[in-house]
């Protein structure tokens, strides 16, 4: 629809195929491309597979990053400075010109120094996760990085509540037009569902295995 206007979504990681939070940020978009024409710019652009092809039809650009990227473990100021790279920085510029979008909606903690570039567009940050009270020195870089975007989203009441800053709330759910309840199992086997690229989720599922599981 040539008469909206854009919207440019980023992301630190390849959207497609749609995994994890990615499922958030696709229904999200997909519900705003009813108002919006939708161009993504995606990092990891060495993971998109198009098998997921049928569920981009509101993409109208797709923009993908595919030089490599430093991985910094779980520190968060290294993280940002790794993600928000010179690389993925040039694109979004490059995108911003291209598009002139009126929205630039950011994914996650890692890609918020990239407000850096903002211009006259309005500029949003989702934030998946707050990590308050993890580290000092990130918490105070993110409040100030924070405080310069038009508006923040957090996915849980809790994240908001760690937010000194007034901060929009869309819960994570389901698609129950999409999914639908299976029959209870009677098992005993227990299934993680969850990508173990991601540190906290193999931490995680080591510490529940380790310390939960004997007492269950």
């Amino acid at each position: 629809q040539p008469h909206l206007p854009w919207l440019l979504i980023v992301s630190p990681y390849a959207l497609f195929p749609i995994h994890g939070s990615a499922r958030r940020i696709h229904s999200l978009a997909r519900h705003l491309s009813q108002r919006f024409r939708i161009a993504i710019i995606a990092d990891e652009g060495w993971r998109f597979d198009a098998v997921d092809l049928d569920e981009m039809d509101y993409v109208e650009a797709l923009w993908l990053v595919c030089s490599p990227r430093k991985e910094c473990g779980d520190n968060r100021l290294l993280r940002m400075k790794s993600h928000a790279r010179a690389a993925l920085r040039s694109t979004v510029r490059e995108a911003t010109q291209c598009f002139r979008p009126q929205v630039v909606q950011i994914e996650h903690e890692e890609l918020a120094p990239l407000i850096d570039l903002k211009s006259t567009e309005r500029w949003f940050l989702t934030l998946h996760d707050v990590n308050s009270g993890t580290d000092p020195a990130a918490d105070r870089t993110l409040k100030r990085l924070v405080s310069r975007f038009d508006g923040v989203i957090a996915c849980s009441r809790e994240d908001t509540e760690l937010l000194e800053s007034r901060a929009t709330l869309i819960e994570n759910g389901v698609d129950l037009g999409r999914l639908h309840p299976g029959v209870r199992s009677s098992g005993k086997t227990l299934l993680f569902i969850g990508p173990f690229s991601y540190h906290p989720n193999r931490t995680g599922l080591d510490h529940f295995i380790r310390h939960c599981l004997p007492d269950i």
